[in-house]
């Protein structure tokens, strides 16, 4: 009769060959071609070992990742050298599975490396920065006219770069509209906004903003100010104040070291999916939940889920909290869209129950580009197309172009309705851009599932028959999920 070891080896081997036996040659050899295969010693305690750390992390009853290819090469040979084929490929996989599940492999500890964290930034690597200090702590002043709280601080040798907010007294929301219709309409006769009047003083010097942003509902702003100093007034011995003269308000802070971290694990809750990162910090107030995310990003895609975006809702999923047997929504603060990197918060009811914050997908976009010669049919008419155009991870279809006069001006517009094809199954093709590189004009729309389905591009007066343009920057959404434990202590 086989001991409980015995079968559970046989269950590892099975789950193993199940997932890799539709893997042919070629691609075994693109798996396998990031180790030294041939100068590796594979011998019984090496895979015994191995089977153990796959044991853990397969749990025996969840599925496996799916495994992406990269470029390769090992030959016919390597695979029969020292065992037959079919236990060569039995054996690496086990070797594969491991590598890639095992929070010691080479792709973790890439993530690994000396980390720093700047509240509201971000995070960044010391070999690859420079940033030098953050705030020391949160600040706060107050008059008859004005709220203004420092939040952030990041300092490098000679600029520091300020996030803090300022909420206005005495105003309503009316008034506030109010104003931004006077905005609007300076700047469609040509004019431009006012300079906020903010200044930095440190040792009796005043200096200017260099650079800013700001987001906010005119009532509670948010505000990101880099300001470049003199090297010696960069430091932790000095007192800063940030004057801001149109509320005559103003409120001082001080820099300290930014503290350093060997691993993502003393940061947060992390997990690491297609070479993007995500690590989680949270803190409580009055069974407030506030949870940010860091990403780090090592894929060949440019992350634009908690980077540029941090709404997003497709196939009807988002991200929850789930809190034991509940899923709570998430609400982000008027801070997002100003730089500043805003907190997912939630309403929790229980401080001590198990948390977690639960990412359905993230979304990436490519660099690729592709030339196009759209047809321009007479106003009011349709072209029926269906043209695919190949990306590397996923296919557009360019359904149809429709000739669009908009409203009652004179403005017109192509609409070119899209849907996608994908090539793997953990890859969603959600949108493209279409572009001529210049000056121009267009808006979308979405389909339920939340991907782009029609883009409106404003035309010229000499587009006539066709126009020349490009696609690019295809968006994918990763499908794997992330299940970060959050700590509300």
């Amino acid at each position: 009769m086989e001991n409980k070891k015995d079968i559970l080896d046989k269950l590892i081997e099975k789950k193993i060959i199940n997932t890799m036996q539709y893997l042919d040659l070629e691609e075994t050899e693109e798996l396998l071609s990031m180790y030294d295969l041939e100068n590796m010693d594979i011998n019984e305690d090496l895979v015994e070992d191995i089977k153990k750390r796959v044991e853990v992390k397969m749990e025996l009853d969840s599925q496996i990742s799916s495994i992406t290819k990269d470029n390769t090469s090992i030959t016919k040979e390597i695979a029969s050298k020292k065992y037959g084929f079919k236990k060569y490929i039995s054996i690496a996989a086990i070797l594969i599975l491991a590598l890639l599940v095992t929070p010691n492999n080479i792709l973790v500890e890439a993530f690994n490396r000396i980390l720093q964290i700047i509240p509201g930034v971000g995070l960044v690597e010391v070999e690859n920065q420079e940033v030098l200090y953050r705030l020391k702590d949160v600040n706060s002043s107050e008059n008859n006219t004005a709220l203004l709280d420092i939040l952030s601080a990041a300092g490098k040798k000679d600029s520091i770069t300020i996030g803090f907010s300022l909420e206005r007294k005495n105003i309503t929301e009316d008034e506030v509209l109010i104003e931004k219709e006077k905005e609007f309409e300076k700047l469609k006769n040509g004019g431009q906004l006012e300079k906020i009047k903010a200044y930095l003083e440190v040792d009796g010097q005043r200096y200017e903003v260099d650079g800013a942003s700001r987001a906010g509902d005119g009532i509670k702003d948010f505000h990101i100010m880099t300001f470049n100093l003199d090297e010696s007034n960069i430091g932790t011995e000095r007192v800063y104040k940030l004057i801001y003269e149109e509320y005559d308000i103003s409120a001082q802070f001080e820099l300290v070291d930014i503290e350093q971290y060997s691993s993502l694990d003393e940061i947060g809750s992390n997990d690491i999916k297609n070479n993007i990162s995500l690590t989680a910090t949270s803190s409580l107030e009055n069974n407030n939940l506030a949870v940010t995310i860091y990403p780090l990003n090592y894929s060949k895609y440019r992350l634009i889920s908690f980077e540029s975006e941090f709404h997003l809702e497709y196939f009807g999923k988002k991200i929850v909290l789930k809190e034991e047997n509940k899923e709570r929504a998430y609400t982000l603060p008027s801070s997002f869209g100003s730089g500043f990197r805003p907190s997912f918060f939630f309403d929790i009811e229980n401080e001590e129950a198990d948390f977690i914050f639960h990412i359905p997908y993230v979304l990436v976009e490519s660099s690729e580009e592709k030339s196009l010669k759209l047809p321009i049919p007479r106003q009011g008419g349709v072209v029926e197309l269906n043209q695919e155009v190949n990306f590397e991870d996923g296919t557009v279809i360019i359904e149809s172009v429709e000739h669009v006069k908009y409203d009652d001006t004179q403005d017109r517009y192509i609409k070119v309705n899209l849907s996608y094809k994908n090539q793997k199954d953990n890859m969603e093709m959600v949108g493209v851009k279409l572009t001529r590189n210049r000056s121009e004009g267009w808006f979308e729309e979405y389909d339920e599932q939340g991907r782009l389905s029609a883009i409106n591009y404003f035309l010229e007066k000499q587009d006539i028959g066709q126009i020349k343009i490009n696609m690019t920057n295809p968006r994918y959404l990763f499908m794997d999920e992330y299940n970060l434990q959050i700590d509300a202590d």
